[in-house]
């Protein structure tokens, strides 16, 4: 694989941004979660945030949820455009 197949040269000066983030002790998550934005991810949901349950957008957490149950967000998922990247992580709600 040659090294311009997967990433552009914007995105790898976001990921150094990232790493320059991480060296000035900015907290992990927020740089990560930064990161993801500016590579053109987008958030899907907040954790805390209650929502009807969807299992092709929700990782039900304790298992036994049922579509269209209330579910309540532990970890946000991941969309890049339209494509889910990962589901957002949920409990009962």
């Amino acid at each position: 694989m040659k090294h311009d197949e997967n990433i552009t040269k914007e995105g790898a000066q976001i990921i150094a941004l990232a790493f320059e983030m991480l060296y000035r002790d900015l907290p992990a998550k927020d740089v990560l979660t930064a990161t993801a934005k500016n590579l053109g991810l987008t958030q899907l949901g907040k954790k805390g945030e209650t929502v009807v349950f969807v299992p092709r957008n929700h990782q039900d957490l304790d298992g036994g949820m049922l579509p269209g149950d209330s579910a309540m967000i532990e970890e946000p998922g991941w969309l890049f455009g339209k494509d889910l990247i990962a589901r957002a992580k949920v409990r009962k709600g």
